[in-house]
């Protein structure tokens, strides 16, 4: 592992916690596509409907602005 892979591994880990989550052969590829089309990862679909259902605010947009893409859409359309 180089310095930048070792630097990056540690930022996630001091910034972020894991979670495993298990469901049905075929559900990975079902929500990939979901994802795609609504032009989030999966990952951020899985946080944002979390968000939705728990009133829970889990994404850094705010500390990290420049993640946030409706932000980056606004920006882009400025150019």
């Amino acid at each position: 592992m180089n310095s930048k892979d070792a630097a990056n591994a540690a930022y996630k880990q001091r910034v972020y916690d894991r979670l495993l989550v298990q469901m049905p052969k075929g559900t990975r590829e079902k929500l990939k596509a979901v994802a795609d089309a609504a032009g989030v990862s999966v990952n951020r679909y899985i946080l944002e409907a979390v968000e939705a259902r728990s009133g829970l605010k889990l994404t850094l947009d705010n500390a990290l602005p420049w993640m946030d893409p409706n932000k980056r859409k606004s920006e882009e359309g400025e150019k």
